[in-house]
């Protein structure tokens, strides 16, 4: 499948045809978080939101997350009409307490209030006050912009501590003013933020989180469940984390004797990880838990054994001691799946999600996904090729950064041939291989069943009123195969005595948005180069008229390059498409949309073919 950028939305999301219309309105957003001991805190918030279509109707959603220990203590809702009238209060017995979870096993649960507005605009104001007594290992962050098209009037946040709470807080995307004062033995300090404008989702822009300004708190330090937490540094932080996984790592005997077996003949050491990592993915499933120290301590590898399941964390330490039993160094490493950059100077909760193994083998350093068997061996995803991780070792916390598969191990090789027939119809046959990042781009098709694929791969290609004969597409280690033949009913338009045929099955579009305003082009680990041969068989009687020119179209953002040439009653055409990996700024704005257009206009050429 092609992988043209194009058609991959990097870094944004395709814009809606309501994109350009404001869809909310923050009128407040106040949080007072205030410390009542070293394990102990109230959380008290106010929150207006004036909703203005339906495209907004999730912000009229109360939704609190509580933790062991923790509880909703007062709660108060209403909804104003247009002229301000309030049409409904929402008492706190009306809300539903769940413990529903997309997790398998968690120690969290939650209130939550849906409300449907039938009209707008409509005012809702939630209310509310949660207390928290399980420990303080992280604070509420200060981020009212959480959505596009939503503008901010009035955010305020207040921090009030106690002496034995020591807070230390990050901005991002903006340098706050912050005011603190000495009240009643307690340090406070605010923030607060006003008239932000509602940012608009472009395509291939920055995340929002790259755009909207937020500040993290984390304690400087805190104990849970008898295990004390130094948050200095990350250093310090990753020596918490290692003494919470000590003695969980003990194999069974029988595990042991296993590993024995299974890489008695491997001759080298890259073998056994890859030999261990594949007995894991073949004895053990993923399932989420979010238990033991905030769900930061693993499940024990015994555990593990028996049932046959773990989350990241307990696959991953799982892992560890397979190689362990081999002696194969390898090290737990916390990772994120969203930001790439860890704040270096402030460890926090906030931006790791996720656990992999880093096994640093001589001169061959691997990183491997120990939560999916269908992620390849020593293959990178993209949602942490290239984040900073941080290892855990006796030494504590070190951090370090995740390779990037370099752009030109990113490659799409497809050999099409298309037999027209006199009426225009075509005969299509199609093979390609994709590897790397192309490929795990589209091992979801290798995954869907029959029909499924069927149906993806006609909405996806340019052949009118086609039927798929033949397809199969499989996957073998970092690379995906495709094997198509399809029929097209009317692929090339009959106009008098000649036939004007489409080279390329796939559609391109520029994706133009003429409201879109200039922004950064976030291109960044999305770098690949496809390739296509195409082979066009004409039909008897018939000659050549017109081919498109060898084209060539350079940019900073990557190329496009097209050959053709005449061979009997064959068009032999090549196109190669390259996209450079990359954060580009603002101002080069209109190159990439000139880049864009040249490429679409180039790739959606055509043969003129003639009848003798």
């Amino acid at each position: 499948m092609r992988r043209l950028l194009f058609s991959l939305l990097v870094g944004g999301c395709l814009i809606s045809q309501n994109a350009d219309a404001q869809v909310a309105t923050i009128v407040e957003s106040n949080t007072e978080f205030e410390c009542t001991g070293a394990k102990t805190a109230t959380l008290r918030e106010r929150r207006v939101i004036v909703i203005h279509n339906a495209h907004g109707d999730d912000l009229a959603i109360f939704h609190c997350w509580c933790g062991p220990g923790d509880d909703l203590s007062r709660f108060s809702g209403e909804v104003a009409d247009a002229q301000g009238k309030v049409i409904k209060k929402i008492k706190k017995s009306e809300l539903t307490r769940s413990e529903y979870s997309t997790e398998f096993k968690s120690d969290d649960f939650f209130y939550y209030y849906q409300y449907s507005p039938i009209s707008y605009p409509v005012t809702v104001t939630y209310e509310w006050e949660e207390k928290f007594t399980g420990g303080l290992r992280a604070y509420p962050p200060f981020a009212p912009q959480a959505r596009y098209e939503v503008d901010v009037r009035e955010a305020s946040y207040r921090f009030i501590a106690t002496p034995e709470n020591t807070m230390r807080w990050h901005a991002r995307n903006f340098e706050p003013e912050v005011v603190t004062r000495e009240e009643g033995g307690k340090k406070i300090t605010e923030f607060k933020l006003e008239n932000l404008p509602a940012v608009k989702r472009y395509t291939y822009a920055q995340d929002l989180d790259e755009q909207v300004p937020a500040v993290v708190f984390s304690p400087l330090s805190f104990t849970m469940e008898g295990y004390p937490c130094d948050m200095t540094n990350w250093e310090t932080f990753g020596k918490w984390v290692y003494n919470l996984q000590q003695g969980r790592d003990i194999l069974p005997e029988a595990i042991r004797q296993k590993v024995q077996a299974l890489t008695d003949t491997c001759t080298s050491d890259r073998s056994k990880v890859g030999v261990l990592r594949q007995f894991m993915g073949e004895n053990t499933r993923y399932i989420s838990i979010q238990l033991g120290i905030g769900g930061y301590q693993t499940m024990t590898v015994d555990d593990v054994v028996k049932k046959g399941m773990g989350d990241c964390k307990a696959l991953t330490n799982y892992f560890c001691a397979l190689l362990g039993e081999v002696g194969i160094p390898a090290h737990y490493a916390l990772i994120s799946t969203e930001y790439k950059d860890l704040f270096p100077d402030f460890p926090n909760f906030s931006q790791l999600n996720h656990v992999v193994a880093h096994v640093p083998l001589p001169g061959d350093t691997l990183w491997v996904e120990c939560t999916n068997p269908r992620v390849p061996f020593d293959f990178r995803p993209s949602n942490w090729a290239g984040h900073e991780a941080l290892l855990i070792t006796a030494d504590g916390g070190k951090l370090t950064r995740v390779p990037v598969i370099p752009d030109e191990e990113n490659t799409e090789q497809n050999k099409i041939r298309i037999a027209l027939e006199a009426n225009g119809n075509a005969v299509v046959s199609w093979q390609g291989v994709e590897q790397n990042r192309c490929f795990e781009h589209d091992l979801p098709l290798a995954l869907m069943s029959a029909s499924e694929q069927r149906k993806t791969i006609l909405e996806s290609f340019r052949m009118p009123k086609a039927s798929i004969s033949d397809l199969n597409i499989k996957s073998e280690g970092k690379q995906l195969f495709f094997n198509m033949e399809a029929t097209s009913v009317g692929f090339g338009r009959v106009s008098g005595s000649r036939i004007f045929i489409p080279f390329s099955i796939h559609p391109y579009s520029a994706l133009r948005n003429p409201k879109e305003q200039a922004h950064v082009i976030d291109l960044e680990n999305v770098g690949y180069t496809s390739t296509d041969s195409i082979t066009m068989v004409l039909p008897e009687g018939y000659a050549i008229e017109s081919v498109p020119k060898t084209q060539v179209v350079m940019s900073e953002f990557g190329s496009y390059t097209l050959e053709s040439q005449v061979e009997g009653n064959e068009v032999k055409l090549v196109t190669t498409f390259k996209i450079k990996s990359g954060v580009y700024s603002a101002e080069l704005f209109e190159q990439w949309v000139a880049f864009r257009k040249a490429v679409s206009s180039a790739c959606n050429g055509t043969v003129i073919i003639k009848k003798e």
